[in-house]
């Protein structure tokens, strides 16, 4: 297992941002804050914009427990789902604003978002977006964020 470091998170979160969004006719921004702490990436919905915190996503790629356990083989995959999904919240956002605005509908949004993302990763990587999203829903079903 590689290690990297914050300087690598951002400039490789806002490449692949870049990427994305060229590829796929959109129009999402990234913009960089202090998370709470497991939480590597929010979307921000109605203004279309992915909030990452390279702190939080250096620290859950180096831990050797999330890396056993999450599927997600280099921090360039671990970032391409990571962006994947939250473009997924994004987009369902869209469609359902009303699970956004009333209680009772965090897991409906979880796999939406995931479904939704789902779309737009690419064959080498099914695999472990199958992997990180069944551990991550799994830790989200737990109350457990990494």
């Amino acid at each position: 297992m590689n290690s990297t470091h914050v300087g690598e998170v951002r400039k490789l979160v806002r490449k692949y941002m870049k990427t994305f969004n060229e590829k796929n006719g959109l129009d999402i921004r990234i913009d960089e804050e202090k998370l709470r702490e497991g939480y590597q990436m929010e979307a921000d919905a109605p203004t279309k914009t992915v909030v990452f915190d390279p702190h939080e996503i250096t620290k859950s790629f180096n831990n050797q427990l999330f890396a056993a356990q999450a599927g997600v083989s280099t921090i360039e995959n671990l970032i391409k789902i990571l962006i994947a999904h939250e473009v997924g919240h994004i987009l369902d956002y869209e469609k359902n604003s009303f699970y956004f605005h009333n209680d009772g509908y965090a897991e409906v949004m979880e796999e939406n978002a995931w479904e939704i993302g789902n779309s737009y990763i690419e064959g080498g990587l099914i695999s472990e977006y199958g992997s990180f999203r069944e551990f991550s829903m799994d830790s989200y079903r737990r109350g457990n964020k990494f």
